[in-house]
């Protein structure tokens, strides 16, 4: 039998900081490249992510499933790569594609999602998720120690946000959630980076920070209380894995106090990836996830044009999209002159797929930069930033009285309904920002 190197194989739940043993992400060569004008994405070839869906197995029970698997399929595992922070979480198998018989990864992983008689294992394919280009210059000037929360009072909602990190040095006061003070296990003081596999969740792109500063903005005018927890899955051109964010929503998954997750990024086709879907689905009880819904002006209702996460439909997500406005606001508009001008060009749509739409653009996010006592002013565009308006909005509603499901109605009893984009948008669903 051949020798299967497992990487990162912790004897608890807990973080590593250990780097020497992963491999680095462009070197992998075998991808097929989709064709057409949405933009699949492109598969990986040689790599799989898997599930266990009795994680708790021995791992001899665990290596004999892998052991039929791979003769039944006519393949063999040459390495597999463990989620940072739980060696009984997803895997990532790296697969030798040569032997005879075998039917490449889709038709494999299609088998073990359909085959009850694999052992119980999920399958999903491996591909690579690009966020905007939203560059921002680091500041890098503080501690991660020193923006740790020290306040746990449980009226306080934690929001955490799955994108490219977060440059905290932007943010003033504590108002990073404290991992260190949980019962699961968790490395680290808050979040992890499951790109550089390492505690620091620093940004070095942009996105994550603004995302942020979208929400943190919203909730300081409201002075709603809240901690952040940045987990970062987006690299340093905007560039993730699916597994890299299967491994980020199953490290939220294991804290039983997230009330919202913040997911502004998706991609299109490649809708039968069930793992992320069921990690997503395992957290209704607690935690509302806002996602974003792209931004190429597509009908996601189309199953040619379907856009994921936001096309899963669960009873814990929101989906967003984005309203402009035919001419530049004013400072004395009110509700109704802001309904009068709204259209949906650039965001996608979908009366079935989209819950509701948030303003695409108008921000004017402020960030100080502490050295030299410069200002940089950001005005960000698109659906990810929609979501984040969203995700603040749900946040100052945040009760801990209130169910996930009465939390979602909640938000939704807070929207106007226009008539003339009900075929575009579920209900036509709007909620309004007028400041």
């Amino acid at each position: 039998m051949k020798l299967i190197t497992i990487l990162c194989l912790l004897a608890i739940w807990s973080c590593t900081t250990d780097e020497g043993n992963f491999v680095e992400k462009d070197s992998i060569q075998n991808i097929t490249k989709s064709t057409g004008t949405v933009p699949i994405p492109d598969i990986v070839n040689n790599q799989i992510v898997i599930k266990f869906n009795n994680p708790l197995l021995p791992s001899n029970q665990k290596q004999a499933i892998r052991d039929t698997i791979q003769a039944r399929h006519k393949f063999t595992i040459q390495s597999i790569e463990v989620c940072d922070c739980d060696p009984n979480g997803p895997e990532l198998w790296t697969i030798g594609i040569t032997q005879i018989g075998f039917l490449g990864v889709e038709e494999l992983v299609k088998n073990l999602d359909s085959n009850a008689s694999e052992g119980g294992v999920e399958g999903d394919l491996q591909f690579y998720i690009n966020i905007s280009n939203n560059p921002l210059s680091g500041l890098y000037s503080s501690s991660m120690s020193s923006k740790i929360a020290t306040n746990s009072s449980p009226d306080i909602v934690n929001i955490a946000i799955l994108d490219t990190g977060i440059d905290y040095s932007y943010f003033s006061g504590q108002f990073l959630y404290n991992t260190q003070n949980t019962n699961n296990g968790a490395s680290g003081i808050s979040g992890w980076d499951f790109v550089n596999h390492d505690k620091d969740i620093q940004d070095d792109h942009g996105h994550g920070s603004i995302v942020a500063k979208v929400i943190t903005t919203e909730l300081d005018i409201t002075n709603t209380p809240y901690n952040i927890l940045a987990v970062k899955a987006f690299d340093k051109r905007g560039k993730a894995t699916y597994f890299d964010v299967v491994c980020g929503m199953n490290y939220i998954s294991k804290l039983t106090n997230i009330h919202i997750i913040n997911m502004s990024f998706g991609w299109y086709g490649r809708n039968q990836q069930s793992i992320l879907r069921n990690l997503m689905d395992d957290v209704k009880n607690n935690t509302l996830i806002i996602t974003s819904a792209g931004n190429l002006g597509l009908n996601t209702d189309e199953i040619e044009n379907m856009h994921f996460p936001s096309g899963y439909r669960l009873d814990n997500t929101i989906a967003i999209g984005g309203y402009e406005l035919e001419s530049e606001q004013q400072n004395h508009w009110g509700v109704q002159d802001i309904l009068d001008r709204i259209i949906i060009h650039k965001s996608n749509y979908g009366s079935e797929n989209i819950n509701l739409v948030a303003p695409l653009d108008g921000y004017n996010l402020v960030f100080n930069m502490q050295a030299g006592n410069r200002i940089e002013t950001v005005h960000p565009i698109g659906t990810s930033f929609s979501a984040a308006y969203v995700t603040a909005k749900v946040a100052e509603l945040y009760d801990r009285q209130l169910s996930v499901s009465d939390l979602k109605n909640q938000i939704m009893l807070t929207t106007h309904s226009l008539q003339r984009i009900q075929a575009s948008i579920m209900d036509g669903n709007v909620l309004v920002r007028n400041h």
